[in-house]
């Protein structure tokens, strides 16, 4: 099987423990897992980058990317103790390297 640069699996991450996404990658896509050169699962369910919680977690060969929310606090946000500030990343990829960079955003608050 040719090469494949990458190989990015998602999920929402609510229920999916990340120690799992390493296997499930793995077992579900076996060819496209080993052939791959970098291998990511994004996750975005945990709404506020925790200390706790590193943005990146490496799983043997797998690379658990954990990205902030731009979804908008309501009353559970704040009931819950989710207060980070609304955000996004965007990933610059190189065909050979792989990851070349990061671009974080986080929208201005809007007063209504």
């Amino acid at each position: 099987m040719e090469s494949v640069l990458g190989w990015l699996g998602f999920t929402h991450g609510k229920d999916e423990p990340v120690q799992e996404l390493v296997h499930l990658m793995a077992d579900e896509a076996q060819d496209q897992y080993a052939a791959a050169r970098f291998r990511e699962f994004h996750v975005g369910h945990i709404h506020q980058e925790k200390k706790m919680v590193p943005l990146v977690q490496t799983r043997g060969r797998v690379a658990v990317r954990v990205f902030p929310s731009l979804a908008g606090h309501n009353l559970y946000h704040k009931v819950h103790g989710f207060r980070s500030p609304q955000g996004a990343r965007g990933l610059l990829w190189h065909r050979e390297a792989g990851l070349r960079e990061v671009i974080h955003h986080y929208p201005v608050p809007v007063a209504y």
